[in-house]
């Protein structure tokens, strides 16, 4: 069942990505006939064709770890739902996008590495900050793993490995300014994780559960922030 999920994604994002010409049409025509093995779909169809959500989801059915491979196939997904001017404008479509396949292929950490795709995805929203639909959408990044379904403890595990770099935009390619930019991410998102922890009983649990994380990521950007000259920020 697992194969012919695969192959069901593959035929629908062929679809999707490759429109209608012959090619497409004869591909198409191909996976519609009979169940294909694995094999022959990664090599054949998902690879060739650069269906990288496709590629994903057969190395999950296959249960097979490549980081790097992962990581590429996550920068090329997320650049080309940010491929047109209209889509870069606003983060709508790559949250969007982020969602839908976030729910599909997480918890699974071979394929949905959530410190990586944290990364990157904050890399595009600080370069496009002075937009206004990504300045108003700012911290839209650790809500939209919470709505995935991502442990928040989890989350801030991942803003602390990457402020943990150090000087974040020399280590990581960053721009000036992007080690501040996450410390802010991080302060507001506790601010709001605390303060909506007040409205029910599994919330609350939660955040007594990771009060040390808590702690943890609090130490961390302290740290950062005293090389601000405002060492008191998370007191």
């Amino acid at each position: 069942m697992d194969v012919a999920q695969v192959q069901l994604r593959i035929l629908e994002e062929l679809r999707r990505k490759h429109g209608d010409t012959p090619d497409t049409a004869q591909a198409c025509d191909e996976l519609s006939k009979r169940l294909l093995d694995l094999s022959t779909l990664y090599n054949t169809y998902a690879r060739p064709w650069e269906l990288w959500e496709s590629e994903l989801d057969a190395l999950r059915c296959a249960s097979y770890r490549d980081d790097e491979l992962v990581k590429r196939l996550w920068v090329d997904i997320i650049s080309d739902a940010l491929s047109s001017n209209s889509r870069s404008s606003s983060p709508s479509s790559l949250k969007a996008t982020m969602a839908s396949l976030g729910r599909d292929f997480h918890p699974s950490g071979a394929v949905f590495p959530v410190p990586f795709i944290i990364e990157v995805l904050e890399r595009h929203s600080m370069e496009r900050k002075s937009l206004p639909a990504w300045r108003e959408s700012k911290g839209w990044v650790p809500w939209t793993m919470v709505e995935i379904g991502v442990p928040r403890r989890d989350i801030l595990a991942a803003y602390g490995s990457i402020l943990e770099k150090g000087n974040v935009y020399q280590e990581t390619g960053w721009e000036s300014g992007s080690t501040m930019y996450l410390v802010t991410i991080v302060a507001d998102f506790i601010s709001e994780w605390t303060t909506s922890s007040m409205k029910s009983d599994s919330s609350r649990r939660e955040i007594s559960s990771a009060v040390n994380d808590v702690s943890r990521i609090a130490s961390i950007c302290r740290g950062v922030l005293r090389s601000f000259s405002d060492p008191t920020a998370f007191d």
